[in-house]
């Protein structure tokens, strides 16, 4: 495992949302379900270290729904290398620019202090970051597979 995302991982641990998305057929079908109860969760938390926990469990269902989106259309290219390998090829340098970002990200946030305190403002707008970078990539797979197998690509 790479440095960054590990290093992610624990700033912003918390409890974890089983909130995963569904196959329907060849089509992975939205947990709205968990998402609706994760964005509930977070319109009303009762201080800011539940909220960060909840956004740390919003994180974590949109890496989640990503993973499973990206292995879907792993597996739809299984056969043809030569499709597969440009998106296996994406998807790395997304995961390169998304902990670069975060790393800058968080740089600035503490002014280009490295070992400034990471207190739990800092910790919001981190959360907030990587999951807003994290929904959208998930959202463009899911839009690029719907795409494939409706036109049967």
């Amino acid at each position: 495992m790479k440095t960054m995302p590990l290093i992610l991982l624990l700033i912003f641990s918390g409890n974890v949302s089983k909130g995963i998305p569904e196959e329907q057929g060849n089509r992975p079908v939205a947990d709205d379900q968990g998402l609706t109860v994760l964005l509930k969760k977070s319109s009303s938390p009762n201080n800011e270290q539940q909220a960060n926990r909840i956004r740390v469990e919003l994180w974590f269902y949109w890496e989640k729904r990503l993973q499973r989106v990206y292995q879907r259309l792993q597996q739809h290219y299984a056969l043809r290398p030569e499709l597969a390998e440009p998106l296996k090829i994406s998807q790395q340098a997304w995961l390169t620019a998304r902990d670069t970002t975060m790393h800058a990200y968080g740089f600035c946030l503490k002014k280009g202090k490295e070992n400034k305190k990471e207190d739990g403002w800092f910790k919001a707008n981190m959360n907030i970051m990587i999951i807003e970078m994290t929904e959208t990539r998930c959202r463009i797979l899911e839009e690029l597979l719907a795409i494939i197998q409706s036109c049967d690509l």
